[in-house]
């Protein structure tokens, strides 16, 4: 195997490899009117943002559409030293890739290691979630900025463990307050309310949005469900 950037676990089996690290996340220029309408006249059946590659034989890597045709040579690339057990125990995703009959499994079971490929996730985002789930508690920070708490919630959607870290994103949004007006952190609670069922701020951010924004909200191309993005009454959503 490579030699980790990050080394989580010294003894860790799975070294995930990280390419195009710290691509452009939720782009600001998305959420004006503008570029909301000309983007439904466009494309109304444009795929999500987020998908699993099609181009590559591994079945790990997650892909930005959009963002990674342009990807440049040099883009950070980062190799993260790992434990299997910790991370098939924290996420289906990664139990699927390690004990299922993925290219990566079969591997993992002749070889005793293997090498998991992945892609665009912020680097800062990725450790934190995967620190959670090594339980080294110490290492996690008691405060980070709303852009990273949904940076780490994109990262745990995708690897189906939100509730692993669900203890942390409490403590994180306890001192913070959305927004009153229609703008990108007003989307960016929008996930995070949605992704860990905050029932109540997820009213209050609805409606701020129809008040003061486009009766039809933009994703920003976070793995928002369409039929809450499109919801015009949002109480039967959260019953809280």
């Amino acid at each position: 195997m490579e030699q980790p950037t990050h080394t989580i676990d010294p003894d860790g089996e799975v070294m995930i490899i990280l390419s195009n690290a710290n691509a452009p996340f939720a782009p600001e220029a998305s959420i004006t009117k503008q570029n909301v309408e000309k983007a439904d006249d466009e494309d109304n059946d444009k795929s999500s943002e987020f998908q699993i590659s099609e181009s590559t034989t591994s079945d790990s890597g997650v892909h930005y559409n959009d963002r990674n045709n342009d990807k440049e040579p040099d883009s950070p690339r980062f190799c993260i030293q790992a434990s299997a057990k910790h991370l098939s125990c924290a996420s289906p995703v990664f139990k699927k890739l390690l004990t299922g009959s993925w290219k990566e499994s079969i591997t993992f079971q002749q070889k005793g290691y293997v090498e998991i490929t992945t892609e665009s996730w912020d680097i800062e985002a990725f450790l934190i979630l995967l620190r959670i789930m090594h339980c080294q508690f110490n290492q996690i920070p008691r405060w980070i900025t709303v852009e990273m708490l949904a940076k780490v919630a994109v990262v745990a959607d995708y690897y189906e463990c939100k509730d692993v870290i669900r203890f942390f994103v409490n403590i994180w949004v306890e001192d913070k307050r959305p927004p009153d007006k229609y703008c990108r952190d007003l989307i960016l609670w929008l996930w995070i309310s949605w992704a860990f069922e905050y029932g109540k701020r997820f009213k209050a951010i609805t409606a701020t949005a129809m008040l003061h924004g486009d009766r039809q909200m933009n994703s920003l191309g976070l793995p928002i469900p369409d039929r809450v993005i499109g919801k015009q009454d949002t109480h039967s959503f959260f019953n809280i």
